[in-house]
């Protein structure tokens, strides 16, 4: 099991959600709120949810995938369609 990436502490939550696993669709206008920003958006998913981040140190996007209090993986991407693929790949949205 990969280990969590870390939000860094002063990053804040951006309001709405980045990614849904129920219509597969990356809200655009909020990836550009949080990209090159101190901010993360959650995504939601049948049983799983997550939070996604834009590092701006390695130019990567990064997401965090979570069953209750249960890690269940960890994904990196440089563009966030990628990201939402290796997501989906890994955790069989539906």
């Amino acid at each position: 099991m990969s280990q969590p990436a870390i939000i860094p502490k002063h990053f804040t939550a951006f309001p709405g959600l980045i990614l849904t696993g129920f219509d597969g669709k990356i809200n655009y206008a909020i990836a550009d709120q949080i990209k090159n920003r101190t901010r993360f958006s959650e995504y939601s998913a049948w049983g799983v949810s997550g939070k996604i981040w834009w590092d701006e140190r390695t130019k990567n996007w990064h997401a965090e995938v979570w069953k209750k209090k249960d890690h269940l993986s960890t994904h990196t991407a440089s563009i966030i369609e990628d990201l939402a693929f290796s997501i989906k790949k890994e955790n069989g949205w539906k």
